[in-house]
């Protein structure tokens, strides 16, 4: 009896010890691998404005802007008519104005350098004048059928050479002392010169200091005053330290001024100078430290979604408070509200902005406005439809309208549409005869401006457009 006690003691000792290692083990699973408030947040983040995206999900905004990114052929484009303007400025013309439109027809195809643009000038409907702009390797051409057959060209490898000849645009820059890069190719690479490029990299190391540098922690739900339409199931403060984002102001400062002496020497043109850069991080010092430290206050739900964030800070006797819901029924981002007030110098300034999503029918609204001590400065609305959507590849927005309204200065309505398409990239075909311009003599040059205005005089649509805008030759 004795050892059958013994026998079951060492199986109940087993078992204690089994289900306390199991314990532990499923505590290191749980306890272990939380997530700190850091890596919280960004989930919530990449949930909300990213992987569960109303406008991602249906249209598949990341595809296109990773094919953007790596330059892939496409075609993009818009297209507006005015519907209704009022303005005391322009008088009469403003209802002349109404029925005005621009179709605007891009494509690029970097991988084989060519790239396209078309303007077609509406009105009424009817398509009065086309421009066109095209690069095809080193040559650049504008085309106007309506005005002239062919296009005028510039050959960009050899257009110093050109200026060397006895042209009239040659004679021009000789005579205003206009100056050309030795090679064109330096009004690229002068954006990215080695000394932008070191540049570059050190506000890229800004910009990973100041976001190692950023603290975020969860705030007890208590101490924290949300609005009533706001559920949440964790808060969190975000704090970016002022000296952090003060070093990075200041690296951003200098890279862009780098960039543009950088671009205005190559030009030839006298660029900025020297920035002191003790100087600027003086300035920079006194703004940051009157600033202090940049808090945000941000809220995420029990879906671990983000439905809300604000802050608020003072500047110079200036107050300034900013918030932002997001509270769509499926997704939050459904329905946007951002809502921001200032007082500067005893005046209060408001802005507020709304826009909603429906992802079953595909349809947008977006409203602005500012207003300035009651009365409102902007007012801008718009609706539309997603058309056309092959995702991650194509769609179009058609604007039922587009309405904007300054104060009592100005009033106008259009509609349109915007399409983007790498399904395919329309770079017309050319035809007609080449004038390069920097080639021509006077001779030449009289010729075919005479020739340009003769079409333009001649044909009855432009003609009569010249004719109701009051405009000769």
């Amino acid at each position: 009896m004795k050892h059958k006690n013994h026998k079951h003691s060492n199986h109940l000792s087993h078992y204690l010890i089994s289900a306390l290692a199991l314990g532990a083990i499923l505590f290191c699973i749980t306890g272990c691998s939380k997530k700190t408030p850091r890596e919280a947040l960004e989930n919530a983040y990449k949930k909300t404005f990213t992987q569960e995206n109303p406008k991602e999900t249906v249209l598949g905004l990341s595809e296109i802007k990773e094919a953007q990114n790596k330059d892939k052929a496409h075609s993009t484009g818009f297209s507006f008519a005015i519907q209704e303007l009022t303005n005391e400025e322009l008088g009469e013309y403003a209802g002349i104005l109404s029925g005005l439109g621009l179709d605007i027809d891009m494509a690029s195809d970097t991988k084989n350098r060519k790239s396209s643009a078309l303007i077609d000038v509406n009105y009424g409907g009817t398509t009065y004048l086309s421009v066109g702009g095209q690069v095809n390797n080193s040559k650049l051409h504008l085309t106007a059928p309506q005005l002239l057959e062919g296009s005028l060209c510039v050959n960009l490898q050899t257009m110093n050479d050109d200026l060397e000849s006895d042209s009239m645009m040659a004679e021009l820059f000789d005579l205003y002392d206009i100056t050309l890069p030795d090679s064109t190719g330096e009004l690229i690479t002068s954006l990215i010169t080695p000394s932008s490029l070191i540049s570059l990299g050190e506000l890229a190391s800004s910009w990973n200091d100041l976001d190692d540098a950023i603290v975020v922690e969860t705030l007890d739900k208590k101490e924290v005053s949300l609005p009533k339409d706001i559920s949440a199931k964790t808060v969190y403060r975000v704090i970016i330290p002022e000296e952090d984002y003060g070093e990075y102001m200041t690296a951003a400062t200098l890279t862009m001024t780098e960039a543009i002496n950088s671009l205005l020497t190559n030009m030839g043109i006298e660029d900025l100078g020297d920035v002191d850069e003790n100087e600027l991080k003086e300035v920079i010092n006194d703004f940051t430290k009157e600033l202090g430290d940049i808090v945000f206050i941000v809220s995420v739900t029990k879906d671990g979604y983000i439905n809300y964030v604000t802050t608020s800070f003072e500047v110079d006797a200036a107050s300034f408070e900013i918030e932002a819901s997001f509270t769509g029924k499926k997704n939050p981002l459904e329905v946007v509200e951002i809502v921001a007030e200032a007082e500067i110098d005893g005046k209060k300034l408001e802005f507020e902005c709304n826009e909603s999503f429906d992802s079953k029918d595909q349809t947008m609204a977006l409203s602005a406005e500012f207003i300035l001590d009651g009365e409102t400065l902007m007012d801008f609305s718009t609706e539309g439809t997603y058309t056309d959507i092959e995702k991650g590849k194509k769609y179009t927005l058609d604007f039922d309208y587009i309405e904007l309204s300054l104060a009592d200065l100005l009033s106008v309505s259009v509609a349109g549409n915007y399409y983007i398409d790498f399904t395919e990239c329309d770079i017309p075909k050319l035809s007609g005869p080449e004038y390069n311009l920097f080639t021509m003599d006077e001779e030449e040059f009289s010729n075919l401006a005479f020739e340009i205005i003769g079409n333009l005089t001649s044909d009855p649509l432009l003609s009569g457009l010249m004719e109701l805008l009051d405009i000769g030759f």
